[in-house]
């Protein structure tokens, strides 16, 4: 049965000029679940964050293990920054989307407790950063028309998700070793998940009866440590990868599906 594809395309907008210098990143793994009091509320399970040591722009990449392992990836779409107060120091990663009548926001932040190493301009410096961090979505849709487990439909929506992260010190160290640009990185973990089985979030489904998508609350055994030992190089061995990344603009929602009479 042939099935019409119909994503909310809720597009991220924050914007930053790219900076002609090698780069130095942080990158963080998000967790999202659902809360409930949502309606028709279908989102990522996961994400990796890619930040600059210093704050500014940051990409993402989103994750879902939703009907299969799939990616989205979106260049310089968060922002990442310090605010302080006194004695006061938390890291804060935040995003804001609006197409149409779909609205999304997401702020997550953790209390400076660790230091990080790292390079610029050939000298060797290091930078406070949260380990953990944790925070919220919320995002609504007025117009927004999905189907129930019963096929009936089903108008509108509002959701939430708790949002809990992890410094990964580990792929900042790959990213700052083998990657000189945002781009670099960005392309770097596309290519560790497209390793591991994830494959480009298209909106492409099987032709079968669909649900309406759900929130997965993440698996003791989830995607954490998929990239131990993992090799860098598998990014820039895969064009696919790059065209996948590259100018891509991932919607904050991943597609949903719905059957043609």
């Amino acid at each position: 049965m042939f099935r019409l594809l119909r994503p909310l395309c809720v597009l991220l907008f924050l914007l930053a000029s790219a900076s002609v210098a090698r780069a130095q990143f942080v990158v963080y793994e998000l967790r999202f679940k659902e809360l409930p009091g949502s309606v028709n509320f279908s989102f990522y399970t996961g994400a990796y964050v890619i930040a600059p040591v210093t704050g500014g722009a940051a990409s993402i990449v989103f994750t879902t293990e939703n009907g299969g392992n799939f990616y989205a990836a979106s260049s310089n779409s968060v922002t990442y920054h310090v605010a302080t107060n006194g004695g006061v120091r938390k890291a804060a990663i935040s995003a804001l989307a609006i197409n149409g009548t779909a609205r999304a926001f997401y702020s997550i932040s953790g209390f400076l407790n660790s230091t990080m190493g790292y390079t610029a301009e050939g000298k060797n410096l290091s930078t406070e950063v949260a380990t953990d961090i944790k925070g919220m979505l919320q995002a609504s849709d007025e117009a927004s028309i999905a189907q129930d487990a019963d096929g009936h439909a089903a108008l509108g929506m509002i959701g939430m998700a708790s949002i809990t992260g992890t410094l990964r010190y580990d792929l900042s160290q790959m990213a700052n070793k083998d990657t000189s640009t945002m781009s670099d990185a960005l392309s770097m973990i596309a290519g560790l998940l497209e390793k591991y089985g994830y494959k480009p979030d298209t909106g492409e489904v099987a032709d079968e009866p669909v649900a309406a998508p759900q929130m997965i609350e993440p698996k003791d055994e989830d995607i954490t440590e998929l990239f131990g030992g993992a090799s860098a190089s598998t990014a820039t061995e895969s064009v696919a990868v790059e065209q996948a990344v590259e100018g891509a603009d991932a919607s904050l929602f991943p597609p949903m599906r719905f059957e043609e009479d």
